[in-house]
């Protein structure tokens, strides 16, 4: 890897794909286990938001789906339906996500898409397409807890993140 203005999305999807069967341990490890309890975190906040019959969640750059796991537990526990999309570029990661992260609470429904961060609702890119976009004012509630370290130009997923928010939806 070089700088992050100079990242290939091919050469970062290249390393995930190599990395997705041992990517939990190794974040597990590398964090010395605080990212469980910064997802977990995640998930009391998103507790907090009663006044929803059923929140609308996008788990941005989800890799395996970490994040899902721990807000779905949390939700679960309040009884807060909710429907999220985990949503992630590299399909190895998203096929772990799957494999390990088979649902368990009928409150919560999960499916999995694979798109660009960079373009979440992007006019360039056409729906006949593979990966996913977004209508504007689709989400309550946008989570990216790691995925921004890997991505090319931040700031557009930012601008695009605001546009596919509901209004006083949350980031």
């Amino acid at each position: 890897f070089g700088k992050v203005e100079k990242l290939d999305i091919d050469e970062v999807d290249r390393v995930y794909t190599k990395e997705a069967k041992s990517y939990n341990l190794k974040h597990h490890i590398t964090t010395r286990g605080m990212d469980l309890i910064w997802r977990r975190a995640c998930g009391w906040f998103l507790s907090t938001l009663n006044d929803k019959d059923k929140i609308k969640i996008l788990d941005l750059c989800t890799g395996t789906g970490l994040v899902i796991q721990e807000i779905s537990l949390i939700l679960n526990e309040f009884n807060i339906k909710a429907d999220i999309v985990a949503f992630d570029y590299n399909k190895e990661m998203l096929s772990v996500g799957q494999t390990l992260n088979k649902n368990k609470y009928n409150n919560i429904k999960v499916e999995y898409k694979r798109g660009d961060a960079m373009n979440l609702y992007s006019s360039k890119q056409s729906r006949e397409s593979d990966l996913a976009i977004f209508d504007f004012n689709t989400f309550d509630v946008v989570i990216q807890m790691f995925g921004i370290g890997g991505i090319k130009d931040p700031i557009k997923v930012l601008n695009g993140v605001l546009k596919i928010l509901k209004p006083n939806g949350y980031f």
